[in-house]
């Protein structure tokens, strides 16, 4: 495209809307070329790229809550690994967050220790946790630090509610890949607008601006369900009035016109003289 004088700038952005029931899914978008401002608040922020090879940026740190599960995973690594890079690739492949299998499981952990929620992981599927009394705010925040800024990711950005439970939106990488290099995908993506620039190596975030859309469930629906019968009846009831009124109309102006009805008319009375 730049080659072709098609756009002026090697750059491409990403708007991710956050669609738990995949309604309005025509609101998502990629632009080629710049950014949209209308789809983030603030002021967008730049890291450097860490090569060019991919769209992955220095990872100084990541916290669950006030826990640094970055430096835990450093730690355990440090025999195999002394003083190992980390970097954040913002992955359009991915719809999760994939860090180190230690790292998630030590994610779960902290939600049982800290915060009292159960939650299983099977390696193979997302790990879901026990929601039946709505717990989502027990849920702490990711806080991810890059070159120039913190990344803040709430509860409803990595975790999903069904009804009974909840899924994190969360994986393991395989055990042949870089597991200093975690990927960022759907899930940041959703909350931050992101701007890939090829021209100055860099990567910018920007809090994306989304449309708050309750997730679909029971209650709801069965609501919905409640007002469009009223809808309906009410409607129902208006037709069966004016069809009474047309109807009251139409026999009256028939009345007018039979010429079958009897005339009536009036006599004066007059005396007869025998």
């Amino acid at each position: 495209l730049y080659n072709q004088g098609k756009i002026k700038k090697r750059m491409f952005s990403i708007y991710l809307a956050d669609n738990p029931n995949s309604w309005n899914v025509g609101d998502s978008e990629i632009l080629f070329g710049g950014y949209n401002s209308s789809r983030f608040r603030g002021n967008v922020t730049f890291a450097s790229l860490v090569d060019e090879d991919s769209w992955a940026v220095n990872l100084l740190d990541m916290q669950f809550g006030n826990t640094s599960v970055l430096k835990q995973f450093e730690e355990k690594i440090a025999e195999e690994s002394p003083n190992p890079e980390f970097s954040a690739l913002i992955d359009t492949g991915s719809n999760l967050l994939v860090f180190p299998a230690s790292v998630v499981n030590s994610i779960i952990a902290h939600l049982k220790t800290e915060h009292d929620i159960d939650c299983y992981y099977m390696n193979e599927n997302l790990p879901y946790c026990d929601c039946s009394i709505d717990p989502m705010q027990e849920f702490p925040n990711i806080t991810i630090r890059l070159e120039n800024q913190n990344l803040t990711l709430g509860p409803s950005a990595y975790v999903r509610k069904n009804e009974q439970s909840c899924n994190l939106l969360l994986n393991a990488l395989d055990a042949e890949d870089d597991q200093t290099r975690w990927r960022f995908g759907s899930a940041f993506l959703r909350t931050y607008y992101t701007i890939f620039d090829a021209d100055q190596k860099q990567i910018g975030f920007a809090e994306a601006k989304q449309k708050v859309i309750t997730p679909l469930n029971f209650l709801n629906a069965a609501y919905v369900a409640v007002v469009f019968i009223l809808l309906l009846l009410i409607i129902g009831f208006f037709v069966l009035v004016i069809k009474n009124l047309v109807g009251r109309k139409e026999s009256s102006t028939a009345a007018d016109n039979d010429s079958t009805l009897p005339i009536i008319s009036v006599y004066k009375d007059e005396k007869i003289e025998n």
